[in-house]
């Protein structure tokens, strides 16, 4: 013991002051038997050591309503920890990793800590939150015990596997709150462990392990491969296994024999909100139209992830807005390539002009809700019935019918012409600024412009009113935003200044499509998380 201090703890009765002195302990990783860590049947195993900087949480029989933290000088199998104790304390309780949440019921000898269900992946080690131990002593050395058994598997990098979860099929208790004996033995709250990939990436190829608690699951488990684009994997087996203290249980190669898959249709959308241009107004850095924003409008859930596109003289289909003259980087996209068009520049946050199938590659991954809305911007009606029906012709080449809609803003005459092409390949078709005679005989989608074509009610100086239609009508709306155009023009990028009469702004309108939103297919806005705010409260 080398100095001393003095700190308070307000009791409910009192305020305790102990006297703090600062104290070293050793904390050793007891008898091999409990700490060599081993996967059977053809584990190599592990040994722990301590490595400096290690902390550890310290409770003392004088003050054990507080945890400590000490930490480790040195390293090596058996280490020094200093920290700082009550004076005159001559028992004491340890946990490791340090957790400033845990608390003891010493009477009880008992921890009340995590074993963590959410883990990060260590290639060739164990997950840091996962190694916990417990001690107790009443001198100064703390043995350490392992409070938890593992579970090896090898991933061959296939799949882009992004997280693995394990279950018991009798819903045994292996994660959670835990409570800690010093003898490392536990119980604890959860039923699943989930080991995920570090940084938000994707495993590479290797071996991992995950720490979940000693348990016997009675009627087998089951292991479920996550990934970030397929459909998951799952394997279970009914046989029992055991996973003691210590040990651990090998599973090999889990990824071998999957079937990775792309999902047929997206997800069920807890909101009907569609995000303009892909949403790129509320993320700083993230352009119109980029694969970037439509990951973004994936991410948040959002139903919608409407962008523009355009047919090139090479027959490729972009993803892009044209600007006032109808150019991209400067060419036309009838009279250019897509080698030119993306050799004249690139979109600001360096991606290159997008094509049409990496929009799909974004939205046609696992857990997705959102569906591209496909806006053809007009050109001269021949040029964008070719592009509706090549782009119709890639969803279905991709299989991705269900994550794709079309929104023709061209003539008429283009309506109606793609409406036979689109409707027998199972593609849904929106008449953009149409009326509900042009779209009766058709698709029967109208998307009306919010400002100039909704009824007054809605905030409009136009005459649709939802009320009007049968119910195998679906109307869309473009576009709700904020009230603020009068003190912040809103810029689009690359194009022109947002004008007045394409959005509804007033509070008035706002608020009507808040109180009837269900009457609607899509709800656009520049603004998606605001307007879903304000309508879900999500």
């Amino acid at each position: 013991m080398l100095l001393s201090a003095v700190c308070c703890r307000k009791d409910i009765s009192r305020d305790y002051c102990p006297e703090l002195v600062e104290t070293e302990l050793s904390a050793v990783w007891g008898a091999e038997a409990d700490t060599r860590l081993s996967l059977s049947p053809n584990g190599s195993g592990f040994k722990t050591e301590w490595t400096s900087g290690d902390k550890i949480g310290v409770f003392d029989n004088i003050d054990p309503g507080t945890i400590r933290t000490f930490y480790c000088i040195g390293g090596g199998k058996q280490a020094k920890f200093i920290g700082t104790a009550s004076a005159g304390a001559t028992e004491f309780y340890a946990v490791y990793p340090f957790d400033a949440n845990a608390f003891i019921d010493w009477a009880g000898g008992k921890i009340i800590s995590s074993l963590p269900s959410s883990q990060v992946a260590v290639k060739g080690s164990i997950p840091k939150e996962g190694f916990v131990a417990v001690a107790h002593c009443d001198n100064d050395l703390l043995e350490f015990r392992n409070a938890f058994g593992l579970v090896s598997f090898t991933l061959d990098g296939s799949g882009a596997v992004d997280m693995v979860t394990l279950e018991g099929n009798n819903a045994e208790r292996i994660s959670g709150v835990a409570t800690l004996k010093a003898d490392g033995s536990n119980t604890c709250s959860g039923t699943s462990v989930s080991l995920t990939a570090p940084g938000g990436k994707t495993f590479e190829a290797g071996t991992y392990y995950m720490a979940l608690s000693p348990v016997n699951f009675t009627k087998g488990f089951t292991v479920t491969v996550h990934s970030k684009v397929y459909s998951s994997s799952v394997k279970t087996t009914a046989k029992s296994a055991s996973i003691p203290r210590s040990g651990g249980l090998a599973l090999g190669n889990i990824t071998a024999g999957a079937v990775w898959e792309r999902p047929s249709a997206p997800e069920k959308a807890d909101n009907n909100i569609c995000a303009h241009r892909a949403g790129y107004h509320e993320v700083s850095g993230v352009p119109a139209n980029s694969i970037a924003a439509i990951e973004y409008c994936v991410r948040q859930g959002f139903a919608g992830a409407e962008v523009d596109i355009l047919l090139t003289a090479d027959e490729r289909i972009i993803v892009c807005h044209p600007d006032s003259d109808g150019k991209v980087n400067g060419l036309l996209p009838r009279n250019s390539t897509l080698a030119q068009i993306r050799a004249a520049g690139t979109l600001s946050n360096g991606e290159p002009v997008p094509v049409l199938e990496d929009a799909i590659d974004a939205v046609m991954v696992s857990g997705s809700c959102t569906k591209l809305q496909l806006d053809i911007k007009a050109v001269d009606g021949t040029w964008d019935l070719r592009a509706g029906k090549l782009a119709a012709d890639m969803a279905v080449s991709k299989g991705a019918t269900a994550f794709v809609d079309l929104m023709s803003t061209s003539l008429y005459g283009v309506y109606e012409n793609l409406w036979p092409y689109v409707e027998k390949l199972g593609i849904p078709l929106a008449l953009n600024n149409g009326t509900k005679s042009r779209v009766s005989g058709c698709s029967k989608w109208l998307s009306a412009c919010a400002p100039t074509q909704m009824f007054s009610g809605a905030g409009g100086k136009g005459s649709i009113n939802p009320d009007n239609f049968t119910a195998d009508y679906k109307i869309s709306v473009f576009t709700i935003d904020r009230d603020w155009y009068n003190a912040n023009s809103l810029y689009y990028e690359n194009t022109v200044s947002h004008a007045s009469d394409n959005s509804v702004y007033s509070p008035a309108g706002v608020q009507y499509y808040v109180q009837n939103w269900s009457k609607f297919h899509l709800l656009m806005s520049n603004e998606p998380s605001w307007l879903r705010k304000m309508i879900f409260n999500k």
